[in-house]
């Protein structure tokens, strides 16, 4: 008599009694068992290759945090458009805003890039490995800041709010002396 086995059914009589006590367990399906020997020198490998990865990452990652302000430039550029050139409370705000956030950002400049310095909570390295120099990713990002800031800078000139004429600094000037005075 053949008994009607179906494709999706398992039989597991044929196990091993021994392995599925509490303690022991099978082995996953796809797993392989490195050997001993070589697993020294191929974790070595592997350590190496994953700091110099870990530290491509970190750089990559700086200089997306670096380039981040540069995407709000041509929202600020819009709104200074929009408040237009006259003395107004909306205008005066937006201006305000464009000196004082990249002064904020500026002030937190090694926040932002501490986390991808490599260190860890107690400020030691993990290896020379994951050490990222980043002092270009900085001086990027004070340029954004510092070209937002400029923003603000052509946003008062325009609203008649720098003393860049000569008028603007009459009250500093001496009074012009007559040479002649007529009776």
């Amino acid at each position: 008599m053949s008994r009607n086995i179906s494709k999706w059914t398992l039989d597991f009589s044929s196990l091993d009694q021994s392995r599925t006590r509490k303690n022991e367990q099978l082995d996953p399906p796809g797993f392989v068992l490195a050997s001993t020997g070589s697993s020294r020198n191929s974790n070595k490998n592997v350590k190496q290759v994953d700091a110099g990865a870990s530290a491509n990452l970190k750089l990559k990652k700086a200089w997306e945090a670096s380039l981040a302000p540069a995407k709000n430039i041509p929202m600020n550029a819009f709104m200074l458009y929009m408040s237009g050139s006259g003395v107004q409370i909306f205008s005066i705000i937006i201006t305000g805003m464009l000196f004082f956030q990249p002064f904020q950002a500026l002030m937190n400049l090694n926040s932002v890039f501490d986390r991808f310095a490599g260190k860890t909570s107690k400020g030691k390295n993990h290896s020379a490995d994951e050490n990222v120099d980043l002092t270009l990713p900085k001086l990027v990002y004070v340029a954004v800041q510092v070209a937002i800031m400029c923003m603000g800078v052509y946003k008062l000139s325009s609203m008649g709010l720098l003393p860049t004429a000569s008028s603007d600094w009459l009250a500093f000037m001496d009074p012009k002396q007559m040479l002649e005075l007529t009776p």
